[in-house]
């Protein structure tokens, strides 16, 4: 009965658990060239429960079976990136004339944010929290 009971729980934990992360990127150009690029996902240490669930995007779900969440959010990380484009997001332009020529430098900053996946039937839905 306790050993029902027990897989009774895990299964639902894993079926409602959403797994949580931080994501931030910063890109900087010099004459539309790029000069840098920083791309972090990383696992959250602490769940909050206090924190409001936002819809974000769909990915489609293209996790193998033995693949963790992090692995797959590295391999879909450029339709994630796209996801969070309209998010909190900093650009700076920098312009210097020189007697060479001119210095144009931009930067795009994607500030830290916290989000969670969810793994459905066909995909991976991003929710950020608030």
């Amino acid at each position: 009965m306790a050993r029902n009971l027990c897989l009774l729980v895990c299964a639902a934990t894993a079926t409602l658990a959403s797994e949580s992360f931080w994501f931030s990127y910063q890109i900087t150009t010099t004459n539309q060239i790029m000069t840098s690029e920083e791309r972090n996902i990383s696992p959250a240490m602490m769940q909050q429960n206090s924190l409001k669930q936002y819809y974000l995007c769909k990915i489609p779900n293209t996790k193998k079976p033995l693949q963790t969440s992090l692995d797959f959010l590295n391999n879909t990380y450029e339709t994630l990136l796209e996801c969070f484009y309209p998010e909190k997001s900093r650009i700076a332009f920098y312009s210097q004339i020189q007697t060479q020529g001119m210095l144009e430098e931009n930067e795009l900053t994607i500030l830290p944010q916290r989000f969670t996946v969810d793994f459905k039937d066909e995909f991976a839905i991003i929710n950020t929290l608030k």
